[in-house]
């Protein structure tokens, strides 16, 4: 029992100096616009797609994977003691493949391009985004704290 006072009490303890060290923020509209910004799904959207893309040219311009086989051609049937006979064949391999050149650089700028693409797609979402979002969080901070606001 005592344990369990002292593990209260320490965690009484820390609760209140960890509120007696909180420090109030100034909060204003900006603040609110950067959590909107950082918040908002259809610019998180937009980023991921702009950071995929990012990564697809370097994977379209290297090589396919290379693959390995293992073939047995045995005397009759597969778990028979006939595929130990000197007429079983067996072989392993490896190949790969090996486009035209010029097609890996081709495939790499065109990803290229198209990443490029998307971060203008990104860019405007995230300047449509912002200027909407920015004048419907002043006018809804402005009304929260009172004062009046003048469109111009």
């Amino acid at each position: 029992m005592p344990a369990n006072s002292c593990r209260i009490g320490f965690c009484m303890f820390a609760v209140a100096a960890a509120t007696l060290n909180a420090q109030e923020k100034p909060f204003g509209p900006q603040e609110l616009l950067s959590a909107l910004m950082q918040n908002n799904p259809e610019i998180q959207a937009a980023r991921l797609r702009f950071e995929a893309a990012t990564k697809r040219p370097s994977q379209a311009g290297t090589l396919p994977e290379p693959t390995a086989n293992y073939t047995n051609f045995g005397v009759g049937h597969p778990f028979s003691r006939l595929n130990g006979s000197d007429f079983a064949y067996h072989a392993f391999g490896v190949s790969q493949e090996l486009p035209f050149p010029g097609k890996l650089a081709l495939a790499s700028e065109e990803a290229k391009r198209e990443a490029e693409s998307i971060q203008q797609s990104y860019r405007s979402v995230l300047a449509g985004c912002g200027k909407c979002k920015l004048a419907e969080t002043r006018a809804a901070f402005f009304k929260a704290s009172g004062q009046n606001i003048v469109c111009v």
